[in-house]
């Protein structure tokens, strides 16, 4: 059998990680989808109040995932299986304890869902949606944290077999528990929860079939392991962080400029941020268990050619997705607006084709803090994070809302994005990974 080149083993990590991504990501828009025809934008505004919850319980199971899966591929790559798995046990147990605390968090849904913008409208719907998603904490995150790892054990296919079936479940329920059960915003909750048990017991199903020993209970969990987390994971835990506060800031202002149909049009923008941000994830993903591998074994070449392919990838994607989102703005806009008012129309379609510029910048950025990561330049990658995701961001989408209203507030993510790519360049010249790079030629 002809051993596989680099550059295809790249290509089946990348495109079944951005399926899988994708696949995940329908978890969300496909409850936007559902409860905007069924519901209404009072619904819609419901999802985009409960997303940066989504990406609190995303940012720690990833986080934990990308942390422990990197020491994991090491482990990996030197033959040493026991070693990786009992990383992986001291994860999952990391996951569960963060879990339950969300978990615990639906006891305080109404006064979370408040913090988050809920106002009087909005707060029962919101309310009830929380709750949902906070019971089912445990097998959501533990569902992000697992895949991860077994992208790293060589096991791409089964990921993106648990994410698209998963997905599939949730599309399926929704319509079930909304046109025939009339459950409301609960039923498109409840749909999500039980897709992600769905995807855990399919995968652990999987590793019991084969017999394989995956999980060590005697595996205590120590200060090296999280250690690990905190180096390796940090980067990932950062962008999630600052995307559920950005959420949550834009919300705010844009309740202040424009109320509850401004929302409802960001509530269009966000879901499909949500699904267009999975491409970069799916490349930065498929790319960071590779580069890990190759840093162990230090082959400078291979991490060479990795770093060429995720850039001119993610210069791909980002191509396509401003493409699409310029060219079919309608048909965008119109999927979550089939109960919607003309006005909620008018400033989404404008968003659209203005925030989305943005992934021009935003890709390459997104890519650029995983591989250096990777190799360790955690400074390096954890500015670029904080300046992408806080330190530019929230101050230019308040002084450009000011200055422009809707059109300012929609931009702000264009310029941050593109100042972050000049100072995420100049860091890249800087770092360890120009040096890597170098060595490679």
């Amino acid at each position: 059998m002809e051993k596989e080149t680099l550059f295809s083993k790249f290509l089946r990590y990348t495109s079944l990680n951005i399926l899988g991504m994708l696949g995940t990501s329908l978890y969300v828009v496909a409850d936007a989808f559902f409860i905007a025809f069924f519901i209404g934008a009072k619904g819609l505004i419901a999802v985009n109040l409960t997303l940066p919850m989504f990406n609190l319980m995303t940012a720690f199971a990833l986080a934990i995932g990308v942390g422990g899966a990197s020491r994991f591929a090491m482990h990996k790559s030197l033959g040493r299986d026991e070693d990786a798995y009992r990383v992986f046990s001291a994860a999952l147990k990391i996951n569960l304890f963060i879990a339950l605390i969300f978990f615990l968090g639906l006891f305080f849904a109404n006064d979370l869902a408040l913090a988050f913008g809920a106002n009087e409208e909005t707060l029962e719907v919101t309310r009830t949606y929380m709750k949902v998603v906070m019971f089912f904490a445990p097998s959501y995150m533990s569902n992000h944290l697992i895949t991860v790892f077994i992208r790293n054990d060589g096991r791409p296919k089964l990921a993106m077999a648990a994410m698209i079936s998963a997905s599939l479940l949730n599309i399926i329920l929704d319509y079930v528990f909304l046109r025939y059960f009339e459950w409301g915003i609960f039923g498109a909750a409840l749909a999500t929860g039980i897709a992600s048990v769905f995807s855990c017991t399919l995968i652990i199903s999987a590793y019991l079939r084969d017999k394989k020993k995956f999980f060590y209970f005697d595996e205590k969990v120590s200060l090296f392991h999280i250690k690990d987390l905190i180096n390796f994971g940090l980067p990932t835990f950062i962008v999630d962080i600052c995307v559920a506060i950005l959420i949550t800031s834009f919300n705010f202002i844009i309740l202040k400029t424009e109320g509850n149909p401004g929302v409802a049009a960001y509530g269009i923008i966000a879901n499909l941020n949500y699904m267009f941000v999975a491409v970069f994830k799916g490349i930065s993903y498929g790319t960071q268990p590779l580069i890990s591998e190759n840093y162990g074994r230090k082959d400078f070449a291979s991490i060479n050619s990795l770093i060429k392919y995720s850039i001119y990838y993610s210069l791909l994607g980002t191509v396509v997705i401003y493409g699409l989102s310029f060219f079919f703005t309608d048909q965008l806009v119109s999927i979550f607006l089939l109960k919607g008012g003309a006005e909620v129309y008018d400033l989404a379609y404008k968003g659209v084709r203005i925030y989305f510029a943005g992934f021009l910048f935003a890709g390459i950025n997104m890519v650029l803090i995983t591989i250096l990561a990777a190799v360790e330049e955690l400074r390096k990658s954890f500015i670029i994070t904080v300046l992408r995701g806080i330190v530019l961001s929230l101050p230019l989408v308040i002084i450009m809302g000011d200055l422009f209203g809707m059109n300012g507030i929609w931009a702000s993510f264009i310029v941050a994005e593109f100042l972050t790519l000049l100072i995420g360049i100049y860091l890249f010249r800087a770092s360890k990974l120009k040096k890597i790079y170098d060595l490679g030629e």
